[in-house]
């Protein structure tokens, strides 16, 4: 006799059979035994979570001539046909090979028949969801109404791509994954009657690559003991899947904080060699690290995860030592690699240039295109606005005739300032003689800051900038590279952004950002330092003429001299503009 696969010789023969499924056993055998058998059912859930299974064996208990509290026998004539296969009454059909509307006026010319032997004729669909629309539209009428004789159980992986109308015709049924340690438990009985010898940690490495399902629990299982004869062992699995042991994992991690390039590099090599999957290396990388930020938000691994205990308490140390948001950059670049491994032809390349990038901590952040633009398209902008400048105090010279109100003792007799407008005798009365126009010029463009401050700069600043970069912040560093940073006294730092780099000292209103700053400043110098960012015609009236390094009181007798001059501009009732930068 040819051999028979384990998945196959230990499928479940009555409803008890059928793991970690409860619910839905339960009430496909009470309404066995009830005699309140629907007329279609639908099974949806992943794969190897018995829902062909719990299909071929309520076919039996409602066709069984001996049923015992809803199961079926299996020894009866009418079991053992269907258990063979050889009893025409209870069909199985691939809807992914059988899927067009053809094959479904078939059945529903079939259905009017009697069954020959059996009870019921039963009509198992698996993959339903492969029907195109036509077959689905061929099949709504004989499914709503189908005749007494007749029973349909449609079971799918994806219940979403069905019709509603498909689905408001059945009761449904959801198959879940089943717990690593139900999986654990039954692979170590089937061992048992193979007289194979399992080690519990090679068992549970099965349960957790099996991802809920038993049949590719039992398939890899399949796999193992056909490679080693009375013993099966940790190691063992390992080699017979081609997978990476945990432990490799955290070796990996430690080579990444620690920034060793050249030791990642040879690891990479032997994985390449040993013919492992780059794709699927880097995509357990992944979840290793996401295990690391679920234990540095303090989620308890154990109650959501497989894992073994050794392994959780690893991470929990490991963790300890990363900081959070390294581990998410970290787990950014990894799925941008992942989501590439599988479209290029050089995957090894590609993923040392990932760990090479990691390394050095250059991370893609996903806004660094869109600053950068918007930051060149402002500059532009203020460029015009600085060509456009010239003109309009030109404008507001040209309106002003200043020395005639000197000249006449009566300057309120005029009602209309218009007269004063002409632009004929300004040239020539005074060019020179008046000194007004100036305090305008110095409220259009401010005095730039100079050389000479009486402000201190912070020499740590370039560390800081340097510190940013080094903990993930690549982008504040570049932000801060045009500002220049004076200390005002122990506690406080002035930063000053160039005119035209207003949008870079936006960035700093978030409140994240400072934040992120401050860290960087405290541990470079020890302690916490307030600061304030200004822009640079803000500044110079600050930093020159300011010699108790006073920053506010300095920007308020800056603001009030404006004043003055505007109050002055208005007593004379000389006309004026104000050019908003």
């Amino acid at each position: 006799m040819a051999y028979l696969a384990l998945y196959r010789k230990w499928r479940p023969m009555i409803f008890a059979d059928v793991l970690a499924q409860e619910s839905v056993v339960e009430t496909l055998q009470r309404s066995v035994a009830n005699n309140t058998v629907a007329h279609a059912y639908l099974f949806c859930g992943t794969r190897g979570t018995g829902k062909t299974s719990a299909a071929k064996i309520f076919s039996r208990a409602v066709n069984c001539l001996n049923p015992v509290n809803g199961d079926p026998c299996n020894k009866c004539e009418v079991c053992l046909e269907i258990l063979a296969d050889s009893l025409q009454d209870v069909l199985e059909i691939d809807a992914a090979s059988n899927n067009g509307v053809d094959h479904i006026r078939e059945i529903r010319n079939d259905v009017s028949y009697l069954p020959s032997k059996a009870k019921y004729k039963v009509y198992i669909i698996d993959e339903v969801h492969m029907l195109s629309n036509s077959a689905f539209n061929a099949l709504l009428k004989t499914l709503e109404e189908p005749p007494a004789h007749v029973i349909f159980i449609l079971a799918t992986t994806e219940p979403n791509k069905l019709p509603a109308t498909v689905l408001s015709r059945c009761q449904r049924y959801d198959f879940k994954r089943i717990g690593a340690d139900s999986i654990a438990k039954h692979l170590k009985t089937i061992c048992d009657s193979l007289n194979v010898k399992a080690e519990p940690d090679a068992l549970e490495l099965i349960s957790r690559l099996a991802d809920g399902a038993m049949r590719d629990a039992i398939n890899i299982l399949d796999r193992c003991v056909s490679s080693e004869s009375g013993h099966l062992t940790y190691n063992e699995v390992v080699k017979a899947v081609g997978i990476v042991e945990d432990d490799f994992f955290v070796e990996v991690t430690r080579l990444l904080i620690a920034g060793d390039i050249p030791a990642l590099i040879t690891e990479i090599h032997k994985l390449f060699m040993d013919g492992k999957d780059l794709t699927l290396f880097t995509g357990e990388l992944i979840n290793h690290f996401r295990n690391l930020v679920l234990c540095k938000s303090g989620v308890d691994l154990s109650s959501i995860t497989d894992y073994s205990k050794r392994y959780i308490k690893t991470l929990e140390e490991q963790a300890k030592t990363m900081d959070g948001e390294y581990i998410l950059c970290v787990i950014r670049e990894l799925t941008l690699a992942q989501m590439r491994l599988s479209r290029t032809a050089n995957s090894r390349v590609l993923l040392e240039s990932t760990i090479i990038k990691i390394c050095n901590k250059w991370f893609t952040y996903d806004n660094d295109e869109i600053f950068a633009r918007l930051s060149l398209l402002e500059s532009g902008v203020r460029t015009e606005q600085v060509t456009v400048k010239p003109d309009a105090p030109k404008a507001v010279e040209v309106k002003k005739p200043e020395p005639k109100p000197e000249s006449e003792p009566e300057p309120k007799i005029e009602p209309e300032p218009e007269l004063k407008i002409k632009p004929e005798p300004e040239p020539e009365i005074e060019p020179e003689s008046e000194p007004e126009p100036e305090p305008i010029k110095e409220i259009s463009k401010p005095k730039p800051v100079s050389g000479s401050s009486t402000l201190p700069k912070f020499e740590q600043w370039d560390k800081v900038r340097a510190d940013l970069s080094s903990y993930g912040q690549k982008l504040l560093n570049t932000f801060t590279a045009p500002a220049k940073a004076f200390q005002v006294d122990e506690n406080n730092l002035l930063i000053i952004f160039p005119d035209n780099k207003s949008f870079e000292k936006k960035y700093f209103d978030k409140a994240d950002n400072i934040h992120y700053l401050s860290e960087s400043i405290k541990r470079i110098c020890g302690k916490e330092m307030h600061c304030k960012f200004i822009m640079e015609e803000d500044a110079g009236s600050i930093l020159n003429n300011n010699p108790d390094n006073s920053t506010e009181a300095s920007l308020t007798e800056d603001v009030s001299e404006k004043k003055d001059v505007f109050e002055d501009l208005k007593e004379n009732d000389i006309p004026f503009e104000i050019i908003d930068d």
